[in-house]
């Protein structure tokens, strides 16, 4: 009876030990994952921050995500790493301090060898402190072979599920990545299962999946398993196919890729292997967000505020005036006049009833005119808009009452013009255009100052020349932003009028303030509420 007894008494109690394992075992997972959720949640809102400059700010959500991620235990987590990335943004763009930025890179990339830069913040001197961090680690400069595909123009066109007889085979010169649908396994495999997926994902666009395990990698096998963000329907089930190179692949067709996010999963067996091996999981996927960007808009560079920072050497990137804006502009100049022998325009005579003539050649435009202007930018490089010409030219001189047959001095002139412009060539903050267009009105006025000497004054007042009905207009200019919404601009154009056929060559000095209205055939940089998932 004894002995029966102790085994009883033996068994339950590890029945009971396994019984408080298993529930121990669970809570964290439920807690982790609730400390990952909070952690994405304060990263989305440090991401929107670094838009903005708010570096102060960023930083505090990033210490409060680090408190978690210590807490939580989950030093090696995905999440832990993004925040140490983003940390080196707050560090170098923010505070100027490289050698802390440096730091934190380091520290992400001891937790994920093929973290990059997230998408948006990347300029070339935290480009060259990532790669410094690399090269202390003796990582290769490059973090993986497929990190072309985080491009936004898709490089996967066809809909049938990706196999390794429609990949084909490397091209047979240029070594390297090889195919660019293939590119070679990384010499380092950071876990079990890695897969490789872009950090954002176009919309509407076909994405294709790469996946490696440490292990069998030519011999696992492998299901991707997805759905949209927040959908109650079942997860969609891909198997994986074999590239030539050894890749687990699969193709998630792009009319499945809507809404601001997608949730996935992957499944590999290796051959052999007694458990099968995971990147996320059912009750715990991953979730990529998605952009919604036409093609030819993600290859303009993608959606922005007023203007967007684009790579630059002074870390906090350089500003561009990007689609979807709408701007103004109001500048002030003067210029100067080719016209024909012309009648002067108050039809002053001299002489007894000859009309006072002005030779052909160059008259001045003063005292100034006064342009202001409202444009749309259509795309990254093409913009429309509309200006109001109004030019002040004061009577100087005697004062002139018009007699029969003459008119009052002209001391102003107004016309309107439609114009567009070209966006191209760029250094840092500035960027120059071409521009050209066509106007009504009375386009300028010439003014013809006084003409007296010592005995006599054939003319005692100025007057003006003005140019005819309809005007055309071709220029050039240079924009120099100061910030993402305010620039100055320096303008010069030809203005050519007919029937009356006068010529201006005017020089204006200015300023551009530019604004994004969101709307939905407007890109836009992501905020705070569309980054909704960060693993």
């Amino acid at each position: 009876m004894g002995q029966p007894l102790r085994l009883c008494t033996a068994l339950a109690a590890i029945m009971a030990a396994l019984s408080a394992s298993s529930t121990h075992a669970a809570e964290p997972t439920a807690i982790g994952q609730a400390a990952v959720d909070r952690m994405i949640d304060l990263n989305r809102k440090a991401f929107a921050d670094l838009q903005n400059q708010r570096f102060q700010a960023a930083k505090y959500w990033l210490a409060e995500a680090l408190v978690i991620s210590e807490t939580a235990g989950l030093e090696n987590d995905e999440m832990t790493a993004r925040t140490y990335v983003h940390l080196a943004v707050v560090y170098l763009t923010g505070l100027k301090d490289r050698e802390q930025a440096i730091r934190q890179f380091t520290l992400a990339l001891e937790i994920d060898p093929n973290i990059t830069i997230s998408a948006g913040l990347e300029t070339p001197a935290l480009k060259s402190a990532y790669l410094q961090a690399r090269e202390q680690m003796d990582l290769p400069p490059n973090p993986d072979a497929t990190v072309a595909l985080a491009s936004p123009a898709a490089e996967v066109k066809a809909s049938p599920p990706a196999t390794a007889e429609n990949l084909g085979p490397p091209p047979a010169a240029g070594g390297g990545t090889g195919h660019a649908l293939d590119p070679d396994l990384p010499a380092r495999v950071p876990s079990p299962l890695y897969c490789s997926v872009p950090f954002e994902i176009p919309h509407e666009q076909d994405l294709l999946v790469r996946c490696l395990t440490q292990k069998q990698q030519k011999r696992a096998s492998a299901t991707l398993y997805y759905r949209p963000d927040g959908s109650s329907t079942k997860y969609a089930a891909l198997p994986m196919a074999h590239s030539p190179k050894g890749w687990l692949i699969a193709v998630i067709p792009g009319s499945d890729i809507k809404g601001k996010s997608l949730s996935y999963y992957v499944k590999a067996q290796p051959p052999g292997a007694q458990a099968a091996l995971y990147s996320g999981y059912p009750e715990a996927p991953k979730a990529l967000l998605i952009r919604t960007l036409s093609p030819s808009d993600a290859q303009a560079g993608g959606g922005m505020p007023a203007t967007e920072p684009v790579p630059g050497s002074n870390g906090g990137g350089w500003y561009r005036r990007g689609p979807g804006v709408v701007w103004l502009a109001l500048g002030t100049g003067t210029g100067t006049v080719y016209h024909a022998r012309e009648p002067v325009d108050t039809n002053t005579t001299v002489i007894g009833t000859n009309p006072m003539y002005v030779e052909s050649g160059f008259s001045p435009a003063f005292l100034f005119q006064l342009e202001p202007e409202i444009g749309y930018q259509l795309t990254q490089h093409f913009s429309v808009s509309a200006f109001l010409r109004y030019q002040y030219a004061p009577a100087d001189g005697a004062a002139f009452t018009p007699a029969a047959g003459q008119h009052a001095i002209l001391t102003s002139a107004v016309a309107g013009f439609a114009r567009a412009q070209y966006l191209f060539g760029s250094s840092g903050n500035f960027q120059s255009y071409f521009s050209g267009g066509a106007g009504l009105g009375r386009s300028f006025l010439a003014v013809v100052d006084k003409r007296c000497d010592a005995n006599l004054c054939t003319l005692d007042h100025s007057d003006t020349l003005h140019g005819g009905l309809l005007g055309l207009t071709a220029g050039l200019g240079l924009i120099y932003r100061f910030s993402p919404s305010f620039g100055l601009v320096v303008d010069v154009k030809e203005i050519m009028t007919v029937p009356k056929v006068m010529a201006l060559t005017e020089f204006n000095l200015g300023f551009e303030f530019a604004h994004a209205f969101h709307t939905q055939s407007a890109p836009r940089r992501a905020d705070s509420e569309d980054l909704v998932a960060w693993r």
